[in-house]
């Protein structure tokens, strides 16, 4: 039979189980970590770094031959950007070892468009007024210009040159909304990130 510590385990009991559990790592949100490539799935690698969950990383993000073909194998070491824990488990980990005051959480919104794709409008404002700047198109949600195949799609540079021309048209709170947003800021140069929800 167990004894009453295991069947009433402190607060502090459960933070050295998952300490232990995560073998007395440190991992935090915008740190590089190593971990293994445990499988490629189409586009993806996924990559075991020692949590509860193994996180997914399109494969071009490291790099191709010549052939164009990736140059990435199961059971390679790589060093990861741990971007986010999305793990209710490391999640709670993470939350018990890092002040409060150094992260944020908040829900997850799903912003796919009905296309499947998520999309990133890029909008600046000077003298509050507001001005388009890109739009970007990826299959994941975190997007980055520079990485997303806005290059290799010619539909995605054609939407990105709607945008550009005729930045209501797409964003149709532009005339509502992001004219607010420049006003209430009162700054003379910002830039915003949104899409369309």
């Amino acid at each position: 039979m167990a004894d009453d510590m295991s069947m009433n385990p402190s607060r502090g009991d459960f933070e050295a189980l998952l300490d232990e559990s995560m073998g007395g790592r440190d991992f935090a949100e915008g740190t590089v970590v190593k971990g293994l490539v445990a499988a490629i799935e189409k586009d993806f690698a996924i990559i075991d770094v020692g949590l509860k969950t193994e996180g997914r990383i399109p494969v071009k993000e490291f790099g191709v031959d010549d052939a164009g073909k990736p140059t990435l194998k199961v059971g390679d070491t790589v060093e990861v950007f741990l971007e986010r824990i999305e793990n209710a488990t490391v999640l709670a980990w993470y939350a018990g070892k890092f002040s409060a005051d150094t992260y944020d959480v908040g829900p997850y919104v799903e912003y796919r468009s009905a296309d499947g794709f998520y999309r990133k409008y890029r909008v600046m404002f000077i003298g509050g007024e507001p001005y388009p700047y890109h739009l970007a198109i990826d299959a994941a949600w975190m997007i980055h210009y520079h990485r997303a195949p806005m290059a290799q799609n010619a539909w995605m540079r054609e939407e990105e040159r709607r945008f550009l021309e005729h930045p209501e048209q797409a964003l149709p709170a532009w005339d509502g909304a992001l004219r607010a947003v420049g006003a209430a800021l009162g700054l003379d140069y910002v830039g915003i990130d949104c899409t369309m929800l």
